[in-house]
């Protein structure tokens, strides 16, 4: 990831969580080895915020917010992933598969 959503670009740590950058899965990310890296970046977040948590340790309002975010940009990229995934068995092109709006991956059922 390079550019203004990697994590090191203009990132920085307040409460032990990111800030600073996108978590979002834009059209930036070209492949799906990036967007799983950038799952994986989100994934080590969410855990260290659940662990506090789970700890009993009380988390501001902006660690809330943040795990929010963090969940649905999770969703978000996780669906960019398996259209990407679907469009290839398909035979399509998964370059042409763009991250849906968040508002559109969190209609979406379990």
């Amino acid at each position: 990831m390079t550019g203004v959503d990697s994590p090191q670009a203009g990132s920085a740590t307040a409460g032990g969580f990111q800030v600073g950058w996108s978590a979002v899965c834009h059209a930036v990310i070209v492949d799906d080895k990036e967007i799983l890296h950038r799952i994986t970046a989100l994934v080590g977040e969410e855990h260290a915020l659940r662990s506090r948590r789970l700890a009993d340790e009380v988390i501001s309002e902006d660690e809330a917010a943040r795990l929010r975010d963090l969940e649905e940009s999770l969703d978000q990229c996780w669906d960019l992933l398996r259209r990407r995934r679907a469009a290839r068995y398909a035979g399509t092109d998964p370059e042409e598969v763009e991250a849906r709006p968040r508002e559109q991956v969190e209609e979406y059922r379990q």
